[in-house]
């Protein structure tokens, strides 16, 4: 057994700045750690069998699933379903570190959609 952390993780930036720490990467279930800095968003896509749960650490984000925004605040969580079209961002002038659990795991599961134009900061 080996304890796992941000400083001992597998890690990997996506998008253009934002970064993840792979804490549990089997192919029944992944656990990843996310920074999103201020201004950032993933491209919307969903997973054809993942079903997967947001949970934030620090920060606020804005999570779009099926054309419905739902705004996470920290110690909050949202769960996606297999299928459901979905795109975080980080709308806020802050960082926004979270947890995403995905079962099964994501490994050639992710179908993009479109990319998010660009956003700005703005108060929450």
């Amino acid at each position: 057994m080996t304890v796992i952390n941000k400083k001992n993780a597998p890690h990997y930036h996506w998008g253009e700045i934002c970064e993840a720490w792979k804490l549990l990467n089997g192919k029944s279930m992944s656990i990843m750690q996310e920074r999103m800095p201020p201004c950032s968003s993933e491209t919307r896509h969903y997973h054809v069998h993942a079903s997967q749960f947001f949970f934030m650490l620090e920060g606020v984000a804005v999570m779009e699933a099926d054309g419905v925004d739902y705004v996470l605040q920290k110690h909050e969580g949202i769960e996606i379903s297999s299928g459901v079209a979905h795109c975080i961002r980080n709308i806020s002038s802050e960082d926004a570190e979270f947890l995403v659990i995905s079962q099964p795991g994501t490994k050639d599961d992710r179908i993009v959609l479109k990319k998010v134009k660009t956003i700005s900061a703005v108060t929450l």
